[in-house]
């Protein structure tokens, strides 16, 4: 059964994770892979997800 997700506490980990990655790197150096290992997800999880059929990337105007 798939894992259910806090989509705001995510959200909130992953900025600490740059926040954090960025102090120690510097902001130009932080990676995605750096800063997915610092939260704890995978890259895929680092990108933009629509919050609703509106914002759909795929949905017609």
């Amino acid at each position: 059964m798939p894992q259910r997700v806090d989509h705001e506490e995510r959200r909130t980990e992953i900025a600490a994770a740059l926040i954090h990655v960025a102090e120690r790197r510097g902001l130009h150096a932080a990676g995605m892979r750096d800063v997915a290992a610092a939260a704890g997800v995978r890259r895929p999880a680092l990108r933009r997800q629509p919050r609703c059929g509106r914002e759909h990337p795929h949905r017609p105007d």
